[in-house]
């Protein structure tokens, strides 16, 4: 279980590597925070199920061309799993 965890964590930030730091700011059509339920009430079908669902939206053409065809053809995403008010981890920032 942990080494697939591992995997998939390491997937995410292939699909998704964290931007070179620029001077300036980058403008975006959206700042979009994804949450995902880690706690106990969720099993390790339910977590997987998420973080396919998660990866699969993205790449679906519907979004992409949502995305592209924005004013400004980017937004912003962070992905986060919670699993209470003091216990969040930044998984993409």
């Amino acid at each position: 279980m942990g080494r697939l965890l591992a995997n998939i964590i390491c997937a995410v930030f292939w699909f998704f590597p964290a931007p070179a730091p620029s001077a300036e700011p980058t403008t975006v059509d959206l700042e979009l925070i994804l949450m995902a339920d880690v706690s106990g009430s969720v099993d390790s079908d339910e977590f997987h199920l998420q973080r396919r669902g998660t990866a699969a939206a993205l790449r679906d053409p519907r979004i992409l061309n949502a995305i592209q065809f924005g004013r400004r053809g980017r937004i912003a995403l962070s992905y986060v799993e919670w699993s209470g008010p003091e216990l969040q981890e930044i998984i993409v920032p």
